[in-house]
């Protein structure tokens, strides 16, 4: 990839997170929340660095914030006069209210619009107001220099056909807004390099697979289908791809799907989910093994007809048995591993040696797993989540883990016993320990050596637990936490992600987006 004269990455998402963390470690933006893997989720500049550029955007006329708040009273004359002064600069507008009393008469208003971002979220109550604008937006000049059009969780916005006359819009966020389709000529947007359509009703986006500029594509449960794929295939399926999420593989054809995995060679992201029976599941770990940049691996594996009562004995036994894991040696950028699903044989060296961030849920292992995940080296954020380990005892020995920074324990209903013995897990702070109903405190106090921990987080956990941590650790924080529950969209193992990880222009905590 290779490195500029000022030492950052020559890729722009690189050197973006490298900005970012020397910003957070010189305090002037914080984290608000975590991805599982460790990772920040949402971030926010400090509050006193946060209203001082606020105010002088907004004075410059940068920045419009259109919030339709009661007054006693109208504006002074002089502060029409001040903002009419200032309208011809706008570079970024933002709607927390109804976007209707938002003047539209003087074209120049929008002229020089870089960005639009509506956090009008009123479930239930359809925005053609916000229609009205978008429209308006489309039909003039000003439309030639928009480059954000971000709709997160706005129901069901209207969006024009005119939208592909936005040629220089890079980025569209329609995450969260239940739409039912796509306007055609959003494959035709020449420079749109980011689509989120990730909880929405839209499955079938066939558009998009002609356009040549996208870089990050967010679906939503995308299933792929032959006709899909041979269009793809023959086309030159997104050739600058980096991110592909939301992608459902079912029983197809296994040359067309080799097709297309080649045409993503330059992929570094990848979340798929598929059914395996027979050799479907081996035949997906094989297609995956080719992707050879991948950075980051989200990998869900469903049991065809688990859950059917009417299989007999005999049929169970002759089971197929569950998928190989993709061959990792050959994915040696890959240091993100989420896993769901049961997988055969997840060894230490069967996962590449730069992992840092792994993820396991319904693994169902019986035996203990810790003996070879603590083998890796450069493993910074293990998550064991719900059924990962179905077993009641785990031991992580001498020299095992040497990396570890975090670690999560999450609805392992069986365990009964943590060890944890001197010389393991050294570098350990947070631990996390989430509904497992069988683990006493005797359970885990061998963590009483571990000065290393800063937090022991515990989540529906028994109040006696608690209270034992509190008086035994005491070099450490016990943080207690006794009413999560799951959202209904999420699994009970996923960390809920919050609709407005958005900046909130009118608030004191401006939270700024860093979502999947």
């Amino acid at each position: 990839m290779g490195q500029c004269d000022d030492g950052l990455p020559v890729n722009p998402v690189d050197r973006g997170e490298k900005y970012l963390e020397d910003l957070i470690l010189s305090n002037m933006v914080e984290v608000v929340s975590w991805k599982p893997n460790g990772t920040p989720r949402t971030c926010q500049v400090v509050t006193p660095l946060y209203d001082t550029f606020r105010r002088q955007a907004v004075d410059l006329g940068l920045l419009h914030i259109h919030d339709q708040k009661p007054k006693d009273s109208g504006p002074t004359q002089a502060e029409s006069d001040r903002f009419k002064r200032r309208q011809s600069s706008i570079r970024w507008l933002a709607e927390n209210s109804n976007i209707e009393s938002f003047s539209l008469s003087d074209p120049y208003i929008i002229q020089r619009m870089r960005s639009f971002n509506s956090f009008y979220t009123r479930k239930g109550i359809l925005t053609r107001d916000l229609g009205k604008f978008l429209r308006a937006v489309t039909s003039q000049n000003s439309h030639q220099l928009l480059r954000v059009l971000d709709l997160e969780g706005v129901y069901k916005p209207y969006l024009p056909q005119a939208i592909g006359r936005l040629v220089l819009l890079k980025y569209l966020g329609l995450r969260s807004t239940v739409l039912d389709s796509l306007p055609d000529s959003v494959g035709d947007l020449p420079q749109l390099e980011t689509l989120d359509i990730k909880n929405t009703n839209i499955v079938h986006p066939v558009s998009l697979w002609k356009s040549k500029s996208l870089r990050h594509l967010y679906l939503n449960g995308f299933p792929v289908d032959p006709s899909i794929l041979k269009r793809c295939t023959s086309s030159g399926f997104l050739p600058d791809l980096r991110t592909l999420t939301g992608l459902y593989v079912s029983s197809i054809d296994d040359n067309l799907v080799n097709g297309l995995m080649k045409s993503l060679r330059h992929l570094t992201k990848l979340g798929m989910k598929s059914q395996w029976s027979g050799n479907r599941g081996n035949n997906i770990a094989g297609w995956v093994s080719k992707l050879t940049n991948l950075q980051s691996l989200k990998l869900v594996m469903i049991e065809k007809d688990k859950e059917s009562n009417t299989k007999t004995d005999k049929e169970k036994d002759k089971e197929s048995p569950p998928p190989s894991l993709p061959s990792m040696p050959e994915l040696r950028n890959l240091f993100d591993l989420y896993l769901r699903g049961r997988f055969q044989n997840v060894e230490a060296n069967q996962l590449p040696s730069c992992l840092e961030f792994l993820t396991l849920s319904k693994s169902e292992f019986s035996e203990d797993p810790m003996h070879n995940l603590g083998q890796l080296q450069q493993l910074r954020t293990l998550s064991l989540l719900a059924k990962s380990y179905v077993g009641t005892e785990m031991r992580c020995s001498k020299d095992a883990f040497p990396s570890l920074r975090v670690l999560k324990l999450w609805q392992l209903t069986e365990l009964t016993k943590l060890t944890v013995e001197p010389g393991s897990m050294h570098k350990l702070k947070e631990l996390e320990i989430r509904k497992c109903p069988n683990l006493p405190f005797e359970g885990i106090d061998s963590l009483k050596h571990l000065e290393s921990l800063e937090e022991l987080i515990l989540t529906n956990m028994p109040n006696e637990f608690f209270r034992d941590s509190e008086k035994k650790l005491e070099h450490c924080q016990v943080i207690e936490v006794q009413h999560w529950q799951p959202e209904e969209h999420h699994g009970e193992d996923e960390e809920p992600s919050s609709i407005s990880a958005r900046a909130d222009l009118s608030g004191v905590h401006p939270s700024a987006p860093f979502t999947e």
